[in-house]
């Protein structure tokens, strides 16, 4: 994508116009993949045009510590802590509008329903609490190194957590599934709604992302479908998104809108974006399983949480219903992460004025929240949260006394420039006062041998500097710069002064311009140490301020 729209701006001159209802799908650090698209010029201006350059302005690679399997503590660098947030927003600004329904719900009339999020939680079964301690197992063998990466690692076993959360029988465990598990009380809630609403033929969503109906091989889907059908619900009013490709979408779509199909059964990819079922009243939406990004979640929701929803009706749905399926220490971890993710998109696209935000970049589990799972010990749950804690204020006192050291150095660095500018305002007044007016009789020869000086340093693309003349009591010398391919005159009194000359100026008028000016030079070289002074003081309070967290931390 973005060497189509670097090809057709470049032979073709083209203005583009994006627009996406999920700017940000996981993590922030995705703003810098939409600069690349749309803000490139400005980013090689600013000198952040690659990722290295752009994470040293907005981000840090901050160090955690977590809990290993013997006990002790071990540091793990990730990239999660963003900061100087008001200034990437305002950067952003640039080319990217940013609307969001918080920003404008007071100020104009968009009727969409009001979402109420239910959380249904399931406690664990026997076997999904006796495959936790064998994943318990795992994780330490995976810990202490006992099995190679390619036999079992923590992606593999996030991976099966996962499973086992939703649905034992994905590993193999054919038991009867419990009549309090998740997908019953999914099934139990959507024909409660199917029968509430059945005088105006409401609509419902499931949405799964794991076993996912294929041919010859009995799913999730089928289960749900199954058991929804023996409740008594018309099979033809239940149906799985897969069933409906893109070419027979708007016939699902009729058949929705008609009443005819009520329940659909749904995973992300397939029935999030572009999908529309919402026009007969889409009542309900059942997220039994946690998507993987934040974004997905966006996607989800949106599906009723819209302009619309229940136009066929005449009305606007006055409120829909999301239900959230959690089986007890299988699926806190996911939901928590998400949580916090979405409150941090929240945050950055509500325009709020927050400079530091932290990112959870973690999706696979680790050992500690494995041994939380498994034991479900509220003491270690707690005990996990203090250290958690000690260990973000370990990282923001690290953070603070580097801080203080760059702030020492900054005033150090700040009062040298001070002081060399006195010195050379100084030297500025001197040459203020020491310039001679402009001289007819002498320009004729100081023009030919500044001319034939400048050219003969664009022919030689010499380095160094060659004297040329004295010229209104400054010394003149001239030396071509290779890196910005243009010829530098120097004029030298008691400071020493350059002018950049492009190859089609004429170099007497500027250096009679910049000579002539002069006092304006002055002016701007001492709001230049102003502005030095102002940062130092600022500086100055900041410079041996106390950690505020040090009693808490020890």
């Amino acid at each position: 994508l973005q060497g189509n729209l670097l090809y057709a701006s470049s032979n073709y001159k083209g203005k583009f116009v994006g627009a996406s209802g999920t700017i940000i799908s996981n993590s922030l650090v995705e703003i810098f993949t939409w600069q690349r698209f749309f803000q490139l010029s400005r980013l090689q201006e600013l000198g952040i045009d690659n990722l290295d350059a752009w994470i040293s302005q907005f981000a840090k690679a901050v160090t955690g510590i977590e809990l290993s399997s013997r006990g002790t503590y071990k540091s793990i660098t990730r990239l999660k802590q963003f900061n100087n947030m008001v200034v990437l927003k305002r950067i952003v600004s640039e080319f990217l509008d940013i609307c969001t329904f918080d920003m404008v719900k007071d100020l104009c009339e968009i009727e969409r329903p009001e979402a109420k999020y239910i959380e249904i939680m399931s406690t664990p079964s026997k076997a999904q609490l006796s495959y936790l301690d064998d994943c318990l197992d795992r994780a330490k063998a995976i810990e202490e190194r006992k099995v190679e990466p390619s036999e079992d690692n923590y992606l593999k076993l996030t991976g099966h957590l996962t499973k086992a959360a939703l649905w034992m029988r994905l590993l193999g465990n054919n038991e009867p599934e419990p009549i309090d598990s998740k997908l019953h009380k999914c099934i139990w809630n959507v024909w409660k709604i199917w029968q509430a609403t059945t005088s105006i033929k409401s609509t419902q969503v499931i949405f799964c992302d794991l076993s996912t109906p294929k041919p010859g091989r009995y799913s999730v889907y089928n289960y749900l479908k199954d058991f929804l059908i023996a409740l008594g619900i018309p099979q033809s009013q239940v149906t799985f998104i897969h069933d409906w490709n893109k070419n027979k979408r708007n016939e699902l779509y009729q058949l929705v809108d008609e009443g005819k199909i009520r329940i659909v059964i749904a995973n992300t990819h397939k029935g999030g974006v572009g999908v529309n079922i919402h026009r007969r009243g889409l009542i309900a939406a059942h997220q039994i399983q946690c998507p993987w990004r934040e974004r997905d979640v966006t996607q989800q929701e949106g599906r009723l949480i819209r302009q619309g929803n229940g136009s066929i009706l005449g009305v606007t749905l006055k409120r829909c219903y999301i239900f959230r399926y959690v089986t007890e220490r299988l699926d806190a971890f996911r939901w928590q992460t998400i949580a916090y993710k979405q409150k941090m998109t929240w945050q950055f696209m509500n325009g709020e004025e927050i400079n530091e935000l932290e990112d959870i970049d973690k999706v696979v589990l680790d050992f500690q929240q494995i041994s939380l799972m498994a034991t479900g010990n509220s003491l270690l749950q707690e005990k996990a949260q203090l250290q958690d804690e000690a260990a973000n204020l370990q990282i923001l006192k690290v953070n603070h006394d580097r801080t203080q050291l760059q702030v020492k150095s900054q005033i150090k660095d700040i009062l040298r420039e001070i002081s060399d500018g006195r010195t050379r305002l100084k030297a500025i007044e001197s040459d203020i006062k020491r310039v001679h007016q402009l001289n007819s009789k002498d320009k004729p020869a100081t023009k030919l041998a500044i001319h034939e000086a400048v050219n003969i340093a664009y022919k030689s693309k010499r380095a160094s500097k060659q004297y040329i003349a004295i010229y209104r009591s400054f010394d003149i010398d001239c030396r071509y710069c290779h890196v910005h391919k243009k010829v530098v005159i120097g004029l030298i009194g008691d400071a020493q002064y350059s002018i950049t000359k492009s190859r089609n100026d004429n170099p007497l008028e500027l250096i009679d311009g910049f000579i002539d000016n002069l006092s304006n030079y002055q002016y701007q070289f001492e709001e230049s140490i102003n502005n030095k002074k102002v940062e130092l003081a600022r500086l100055n309070k900041i410079a041996g301020e106390p950690f505020e967290f040090e009693n808490k931390l020890q």
